[in-house]
């Protein structure tokens, strides 16, 4: 039996939803810092479908079970009437709900992991495709001293779009209820971030910024130096393109189809949205020509570059040298081509 699908919070039902969010996103442990050494926040962007959920895995993987992971899309769960509104209002449920949580929840969560006692390190996931927004993620956690490092996740658009309808239909098919997101929403955080990782490069409105592939793989860094910039040339734009515009590897082009074949085999068995949806991705990839070999090796795994950065918080800023050398042609990773993740980087995409 569904129980009440009432939308609206009491007063007392709005505070207990911002603690059962904070219970969620507290670590169970307290960080371990050397004296003096700044905390960390790892920003994860990129549309939805990208991959950050891998990302975000790796990250927590490599920092620890001290470090408080934040994904805003998460907060529509704390919802005392989530399960039951999902199940009863369809596909739009889920932004119907997040319209109707307590007033800048996203903030007070923030807010409390960094300017709470202890202040954790943090990985927070989040589109941030447009430069208002990441700059005001970014300056919060600047203003009390935390090191800032921004991820964008970068594939081609019908890697996000499939994403997106595979992750939604296998939520429906394990669990009856799953969150949409609206196509339109998607394209758009598609079309804005290339454009919004220029101006965050050229602005040097964080500490360290990299691209990233769905894998977890560096394509391209930049830091900033003793003078508060960024150096020269700034080529984040142009890696995010060159990686979405490639073609696929023999292996991508296999896990592809491994996802799209099955959707398209049910076919109208399918809400109409996602086998639309499921369609458009398969011509999108279809578009891309064949299968070839990467051709190029790619960085270090994110990971290990973030576990470099928490050792060198208390030495300031840190120059490129520091990290590693960076740019589109970086090389000096171990994968090869058309390696797999494995392990628990199956978590679902965002």
């Amino acid at each position: 039996m569904i129980g009440s699908t009432r939308l609206d919070l009491t007063l007392h039902e709005a505070q207990s939803v911002l603690a059962r969010r904070l219970a969620q996103i507290t670590p169970a442990e307290p960080p371990v810092r050397s004296p003096g050494q700044r905390p960390l926040v790892v920003l994860i962007g990129g549309p939805p479908g990208s991959g950050k959920s891998t990302t975000q895995w790796l990250l927590q993987a490599s920092l620890g079970p001290s470090v408080a992971v934040y994904d805003f899309d998460d907060d529509i769960t704390a919802h005392p009437r989530y399960d039951a509104i999902m199940r009863s209002r369809g596909m739009r449920a889920g932004d119907e709900i997040a319209q109707h949580l307590p007033r800048g929840m996203m903030v007070r969560c923030l807010e409390r992991l960094r300017r709470g006692e202890p202040r954790y390190d943090v990985i927070a996931s989040a589109p941030l495709h447009r430069v208002p927004l990441a700059t005001n993620w970014a300056d919060g956690f600047r203003a009390v001293d935390y090191r800032v490092a921004l991820v964008y996740v970068t594939t081609h658009e019908a890697n996000c779009r499939l994403g997106r309808a595979s992750r939604y239909q296998q939520a429906v098919d394990d669990t009856g209820i799953g969150r949409w997101v609206r196509p339109e929403l998607g394209d758009l955080g598609y079309r804005l971030v290339p454009d919004t990782a220029q101006e965050i490069e050229s602005l040097a409105a964080v500490d360290d910024l990299y691209v990233v592939d769905r894998d977890g793989y560096v394509l391209y860094e930049n830091h900033r130096g003793g003078d508060g910039r960024m150096p020269e040339p700034w080529l984040v734009k142009h890696a995010i393109l060159a990686e979405r515009n490639r073609p696929p590897t023999p292996a991508e082009h296999e896990q592809f189809l491994a996802t799209a074949v099955p959707l398209l085999d049910r076919g109208d068995e399918l809400a109409a949205p996602v086998i639309h949806e499921v369609r458009t991705a398969m011509a999108q990839h279809e578009a891309r020509g064949p299968a070839q070999p990467r051709g190029r090796e790619v960085g270090d795994r994110l990971g290990a570059r973030v576990e470099d950065l928490r050792r060198i918080t208390t030495a300031g800023l840190a120059a490129p040298s520091a990290i590693g050398s960076r740019g589109p042609g970086s090389s000096g990773g171990s994968r090869g081509v058309g390696s797999a993740r494995s392990g628990p980087g199956h978590a679902l995409d965002r």
